[in-house]
């Protein structure tokens, strides 16, 4: 007998204890002992025991048409469960759930043999069988793998779709980090791209945002280390992998790091609202490409809808670079939202002239709109605009189609400027990361009600409840809390 393939990869480190099951195993095959195989039991691709268990395949693996109530099916699944977990606690407490898988044969639903408590080591136990090295000897080598908890939908429809599962974690490549998903966010664009179209894998983890802490390392990844706290951004953008999981392996250059000082439900925060804001506010012909202190000084923004995840993120980001800020809301409790944000001036559509109003506020008219319905707006847009005003347009909210009269647009020169996250480019995408995380060094982007943004937490089984609260325009930030 001798020590499989997967063993002999093992790093120099564990190389004595794969010499002791060598010379044990030359031992067996001199003495013609054949009824205690070796179990090499790998964590994390290092050698940390063997354990010697019964041969024979029911020991090893319940059936699968084994049912896990009956007593015949429960002693022969004791002996590998009872030898595995006691060796593996003189290895100290493993932090998350593991399982072992067999390498004959991919994991599946039939070969999970149990699961214990929450107490216990292992979370699943799936070994078989993988082959007899030599003639009347048994051996199998367990690899632990971790699961982890993960909602996923393979089909569009209402938030019903999403499911509560468990899947294993999946290995950075080369470009790639995977990081342990303290909070996931949730945007519109979320609920929006899992209520219609196409499924474009065969399951989608869903929400682009999230915050959590570098968990490994693909090839090639430089400026990110494990342990390193983070915030991510266009995480499901194109691929199959978002933030409502326990562990989310993503493109490592839409991983940010956290400043020290920043909570994770802050960095949740980001990503959708902070970077569309930040690219609305650097669209004008005539203003900054960057945001910093003093960058948009001198200059007068319209935030329409102030109230909104978008709407706080602009008011924050231009009151930080200098600007001065004027907003439109629709009631006292977002006025008081709007205020808390920042902005210096707030307007009251539904019960105030509000192109008389802003008119007064800034008479030479506003450089700059941050735009969430321009076909309700198109008129007060026009009215309020300055010469050689742009107007950034980055929901549909109100409508998808608007006219605009073409003589009074041409008269002030005005730019609309049309703003999705998905298509503005890398460049544009690590510049906003780049401002966003110098406003947060900075203190500018705070969250919770007392500072404009009342966040709603759920769990990560409640997705299905934090997507219908966006849906249903909660005011406020909706945030999954994955971890502690």
């Amino acid at each position: 007998m001798h020590v499989p393939a997967e063993s002999q990869a093992i790093p120099r480190l564990q190389r004595h204890a794969t010499e002791d099951l060598e010379a044990r195993a030359e031992q067996e095959d001199d003495s013609g002992v054949t009824d205690s195989p070796v179990v090499f039991v790998v964590l994390e691709g290092q050698l940390v025991d063997e354990v010697l268990v019964d041969p024979r395949p029911e020991r090893l693996s319940v059936e699968p048409d084994g049912d896990p109530r009956d007593e015949q099916s429960r002693r022969h699944r004791r002996p590998l469960r009872r030898a595995l977990g006691n060796r593996l606690r003189h290895h100290g407490r493993i932090e998350h759930p593991v399982a072992v898988e067999a390498r004959d044969r991919p994991p599946s639903v039939d070969s999970v043999l149990h699961t214990v408590d929450s107490e216990a080591i292992l979370h699943r136990l799936t070994v078989s069988k993988t082959g007899s090295p030599s003639p009347g000897m048994g051996c199998t080598t367990a690899v632990l793998t971790r699961i982890m908890k993960s909602i996923v939908y393979s089909q569009t429809g209402t938030p019903d779709v999403l499911h509560l599962v468990d899947r294993e974690q999946v290995e950075p490549g080369p470009g790639e980090v995977r990081v342990r998903i303290v909070v996931s966010g949730v945007n519109p664009t979320d609920w929006k791209s899992r209520s219609a179209g196409d499924v474009p894998f065969a399951e989608v983890t869903p929400n682009q945002d999230g915050a959590g802490v570098v968990d490994a390392v693909g090839d090639g990844v430089s400026g990110l280390d494990v342990g390193d706290r983070v915030w991510l951004y266009l995480s499901a953008y194109q691929r199959p992998s978002g933030t409502a999981q326990e562990y989310a392996t993503v493109l490592a250059a839409h991983v940010v790091k956290l400043p020290a000082e920043t909570g994770f439900d802050v960095g949740a925060s980001l990503g959708v609202p902070a970077m569309t804001a930040h690219r609305a506010l650097t669209v004008a012909e005539d203003g900054p490409r960057r945001l910093e202190p003093g960058a948009l000084s001198g200059t007068t923004v319209l935030v329409a809808g102030g109230a909104g995840a978008v709407g706080h993120a602009a008011i924050q980001l231009a009151r930080w670079a200098g600007a001065t800020v004027i907003t439109t809301i629709s009631s006292d409790a977002k006025a008081a939202l709007a205020s808390a944000a920042g902005a210096h001036h707030v307007v009251d559509y539904k019960t105030e002239d509000a192109a008389a109003v802003i008119q007064s506020i800034a008479p030479d008219g506003v450089d700059l709109i941050v735009e969430v319905s321009i076909p309700q707006n198109v008129e007060l847009d026009l009215a309020v605009a300055s010469t050689r005003a742009s107007i950034a347009i980055y929901a549909n909210n109100g409508g998808d189609e608007f006219t605009l009269p073409i003589r009074p647009n041409m008269s002030k020169n005005l730019r609309y400027q049309f703003v999705l996250l998905y298509t503005v480019g890398e460049k544009a995408l690590q510049e906003a990361a780049e401002d966003v995380t110098r406003a947060l060094i900075d203190g500018a982007l705070p969250v919770g009600e007392e500072f404009g943004l009342p966040l709603h937490h759920f769990s990560l089984a409640e997705t299905a409840a934090a997507h219908q609260a966006v849906q249903d325009d909660v005011v406020g930030k909706v945030l999954i809390t994955v971890a502690s």
